[in-house]
């Protein structure tokens, strides 16, 4: 690819619970951004909408959320022109794929906005996660990596090392949105209700056990989402002077958050320092599926695993595979 000069590009995706837009400059040849990327983050939206809710039983996207859906990538579409975007990219995740009207939201999405909605498979979406999960974090040398992604619909698990290559991965329908719908956990949730949801949980995710006990990772890699939350909650935001950055959280101090999140009502869970609003509902499911993947992993590898929050996850994915595609990043493609 070469730029003379910046070029600006943006990634939807469009989650279960969530959909994000992010924007970057494409920096020109030669000229690298904070960590080397060929990218610089200029503006990240997010938006509420909870495609999946109401609908994971009969496989489908209510009317209420199909028009919520439509109406948050109509904002988008208009944040995108304002801002000046070349290229739009958009993907669609769980509820979409699962659905059986996904379709129809694709075509609705490409008549109203001509935006190209690409629904996408499990693997496709373990594979690009990892590919932006892993642009914010540099593993030892022999350290093998566990990222996780807490979705709304479901949870992926990528196991990788130094040499960048994923050694395997796995996409399970556990999803906090899904898990929801399905189990109607109380709230507050308790050690109780953890308790009673762990066989549930742990036959979810099956796969992923398998996945650590055959890698045994060192390393558990949060892909934004619920994790960027415990971070916040634990010592403060993944923003560090204004730059995106991997953190580690403390096993002690994630443990204290998990216990409030379990423990308290969701009003109380909302007065936490560094909660996010939209995932009040969902973090005691978030805290459950995280102290049981950890328990997988301290028992694989003989000791505590150290966890390390990415501010990075598929939209991050999005830009560095486009960015890695020979025909580069057009100025006008996929212009809303």
């Amino acid at each position: 690819m070469n730029l003379a000069r910046p070029v600006r590009f943006a990634a939807v995706d469009c989650g279960t619970n969530t959909f994000t837009m992010l924007v970057v400059d494409v920096l020109p040849e030669g000229v690298e951004g904070e960590g080397g990327r060929r990218w610089r983050e200029c503006f990240r939206r997010r938006l509420p909408v909870r495609l999946g809710e109401g609908g994971f039983k009969a496989g489908m996207i209510t009317p209420e959320r199909f028009a919520r859906g439509l109406d948050a990538l109509g904002v988008m579409r208009e944040c995108a022109r304002n801002l000046g975007v070349g290229e739009v990219v958009v993907v669609g995740t769980s509820a979409l794929r699962g659905a059986a009207n996904g379709a129809e939201f694709a075509e609705r999405v490409r008549g109203l906005y001509g935006l190209e909605l690409r629904v996408i498979d499990g693997g496709e979406e373990a594979r690009l996660i990892h590919l932006g999960a892993s642009a914010a974090y540099e593993p030892a040398a022999g350290e093998r990596v566990l990222t996780l992604d807490i979705g709304g619909g479901s949870v992926e698990a990528i196991v990788w090392s130094d040499r960048g290559a994923p050694l395997g991965s796995v996409s399970t329908d556990a999803g906090v949105g899904r898990v929801a719908a399905i189990a109607a956990p109380g709230d507050p949730l308790g050690e109780a209700g953890a308790r009673r949801l762990a066989p549930f949980l742990a036959e979810l995710m099956e796969p992923i056990r398998a996945l650590i006990e055959a890698h045994r990772p060192q390393v558990l890699l949060g892909a934004a989402g619920s994790f960027d939350t415990f971070a916040d909650c634990a010592a403060g935001a993944c923003e560090v002077g204004g730059h995106r950055v991997a953190r580690e959280v403390g096993r002690a101090q994630l443990a204290q958050v998990v216990d409030r999140v379990l423990t308290q009502t969701a009003i109380e869970r909302l007065r936490m320092p560094g909660m996010a609003p939209d995932r009040v509902d969902f973090m005691p499911l978030s805290g459950a599926l995280v102290t049981t993947v950890l328990g997988w992993m301290d028992a694989a590898a003989g000791r505590d695993v150290r966890v390390v929050c990415s501010p990075f996850a598929l939209r991050e994915g999005l830009v560095e595979e486009r960015l890695a595609d020979p025909r580069g990043v057009s100025r006008d493609s996929g212009r809303p």
